[in-house]
């Protein structure tokens, strides 16, 4: 194989590590026949993960009724004293396309002193990871990337956001 370097998207490493983790945990809930957030729920051991996780279970209840033809799916992940779990929903899922119609998110960054900014950070990134999952694309030639500038870079459309922060005073993010 071509030795291919990875860097960082719009966080640092743990962030592709959280994408690795939470599909071997959805893995795993499947074959044991339980509820991904019970699962996750089952195996974190401090307070503030285990209260990320109800409040985005609460906040998603929508996903415990979707007519045929929806999906979901959700993800948690720790990085640096922040705790963040996201679920989406998905219509039309075929083997080459998707639509994302709808996205929770919950976030435990410690102390907060603008709200707003860390919405925007989170919708920012929702936003950067769904281009990436759904359009984005690096081909290679002669060991080369063969985009150099971010031309017919497709940009998502907005999809429903709901978030949620949760503050932690005592312990800053």
């Amino acid at each position: 194989p071509v030795d291919i370097p990875v860097g960082f998207w719009r966080s640092v490493g743990s962030s592709i590590n959280a994408f690795a983790v939470e599909c071997m945990l959805d893995e795993l809930a499947m074959a044991a026949g339980i509820d991904p957030f019970t699962f996750r729920y089952n195996h974190l051991t401090d307070a503030r993960s285990q209260a990320v996780i109800m409040a985005a279970d609460t906040l998603s209840s929508w996903r415990k009724s979707l007519p045929a033809g929806r999906a979901w799916g959700m993800a948690f992940a720790e990085s640096f004293g922040t705790r963040v779990c996201q679920v989406v929903e998905v219509s039309n899922p075929t083997s080459s396309s998707v639509t994302v119609s709808r996205v929770a998110c919950v976030i435990d960054c410690g102390t907060v002193i603008n709200p707003d900014s860390v919405e925007a950070q989170m919708q920012g990134g929702i936003l950067h990871g769904l281009n990436a999952a759904l359009w984005g694309q690096s081909t290679f030639a002669a060991g080369k990337a063969e985009r150099q500038a971010a031309r017919g870079v497709v940009l998502p459309e907005r999809a429903a956001f709901f978030g949620n922060l949760m503050y932690a005073a005592s312990i800053p993010g």
